[in-house]
């Protein structure tokens, strides 16, 4: 049910513009309910899943393409690296995902798959640095998310 919720807002995103990335990267926080709720596998189907229905389905593909390359399958990094024991390694291995993720959509944009996405006119490196931040960011952010679900809803029932 969640992976179709996660399409909704996908869908969403592909016609509100200015709601690309945020409604994207908003469902990919529903999988993290899932990896709680139901396990690594069925996370990993819901991502699939609705990667391919959204990637069939919408008329703009960028939020799709955002969250197959990189919302959609974080929280399931997420879940393994924060199992690791090592601070450092753990966030060796969610900046390593991250900027392998980047890569990636860097590619796509570049190749005009990613339309509706425009590289700001600035340089690489700098571009980079700030997306890292912007990541670590959100990755605190959704370690507070998850910490709200696990003590105000999956510890009351």
């Amino acid at each position: 049910m969640l992976a179709g919720v996660q399409v909704v807002l996908l869908l969403l995103g592909s016609v509100l513009p200015s709601g690309r990335v945020a409604l994207a990267a908003l469902a990919g926080v529903l999988g993290a309910g899932i990896v709680l709720e139901c396990g690594m596998s069925w996370a990993a189907l819901a991502w699939v899943a609705a990667s391919l229905l959204s990637l069939l389905l919408l008329p703009q593909k960028a939020p799709a393409i955002l969250f197959a390359a990189f919302f959609g399958w974080y929280p399931l990094v997420k879940s393994l690296a924060e199992r690791l024991k090592n601070r450092v390694s753990e966030w060796a291995v969610k900046l390593l995902a991250f900027n392998a993720a980047l890569a990636l959509c860097w590619l796509l944009l570049s190749r005009g798959f990613l339309t509706g996405l425009e590289l700001p006119a600035i340089w690489p490196s700098v571009l980079i640095l700030g997306l890292e931040l912007v990541f670590i960011a959100f990755d605190i952010a959704f370690t507070g998310l998850i910490g709200i679900y696990r003590q105000k809803i999956k510890n009351k029932r």
